[in-house]
């Protein structure tokens, strides 16, 4: 595990490699620790046009677009959440060769 961005507002990226049913994957993951997304929003944050920040300018796209693109590499995005706590978004990417670990990736990003 490795961190590779932390804010002061307590933004916090990581990298790791995680194994799925004999494939080797990367995982990105982004996490920080607000007030969190309640369960009834959760469940639909990825959907087209949903928005909890109508007062702010937001349409809703976003996440949708960040879902389909990582859905149409291959891949899967998914949400953690504890209403107060955190939120963490992780993003699942497929490596090239996803028989074998692959930590010259990790070493690539980290400088």
């Amino acid at each position: 595990r490795r961190v590779l961005f932390r804010s002061p507002k307590t933004i916090e990226i990581r990298c790791t490699q995680i194994v799925r049913k004999d494939k080797m994957w990367i995982r990105i993951t982004v996490e920080d620790h607000g007030i969190g997304i309640a369960p009834d929003t959760a469940e639909r944050i990825f959907d087209p046009f949903y928005t909890t920040k109508n007062d702010e300018g937001g349409i809703g796209l976003g996440l949708s677009v960040s879902h389909n693109i990582v859905l149409r590499h291959g891949g899967q995005i998914s949400v953690e959440c504890q209403p107060g706590q955190y939120t963490r978004f992780h993003v699942d990417l497929l490596t090239s060769d996803s028989r074998t670990p692959r930590a010259s990736f990790l070493d690539h990003i980290q400088s």
